[in-house]
């Protein structure tokens, strides 16, 4: 038995890489359904209902130009063991490969932001950080240099619950 899900634009959870196609775009897609159902049409419309509660969709935002900063005192004015040392603006622990550091007029702190393949989510703010700036944290400041800074092309997640 073959049911359709309609999926958008979007990043498939065991993979980091940005689709093929560009955002918006819908797509159908054949689903095998894994086990005989004694009611075949309660079961259909069950799946199709399930599957059709959350889209996920990527927006694309434009190119950035993405920093890097790490939480020395050169980056960050703050030493080990100073009051909020590695803490963001959302009151999170810093972590390399999942922070970034925004503007909260372009993008809303929390958002989940797709970098060159890559999920992070704004957490932070930065005094420099200002339009279309991000700022990507590393735990050593050796790596926030050699990153130096890119332009890149960032995505935010939206998803669609159906209300």
């Amino acid at each position: 038995m073959l049911a359709t899900l309609i999926v958008t634009s979007a990043i498939p959870a065991q993979s980091k890489t940005l689709p093929e196609y560009k955002p918006g775009l819908i797509k159908e897609v054949p689903v095998q359904c894994s086990r005989e159902a004694p009611d075949l049409d309660t079961e259909i419309a069950h799946a199709s209902a399930t599957m059709m509660a959350e889209v996920t969709t990527y927006r694309y935002l434009g190119t950035f130009d993405v920093y890097a900063y790490c939480p020395c005192f050169a980056c960050c004015s703050k030493h080990p063991g100073d009051p909020g040392y590695k803490h963001t603006k959302t009151g999170t622990i810093a972590e390399q490969g999942k922070t970034v550091a925004v503007d909260p007029k372009v993008i809303p702190l929390g958002s989940v932001i797709y970098i060159n393949g890559d999920e992070y989510v704004a957490e932070d703010t930065g005094s420099g950080i200002k339009g279309k700036k991000i700022d990507m944290y590393f735990e050593h400041h050796q790596d926030a240099v050699n990153w130096g800074v890119k332009t890149l092309e960032v995505f935010i997640r939206e998803v669609d619950n159906g209300n």
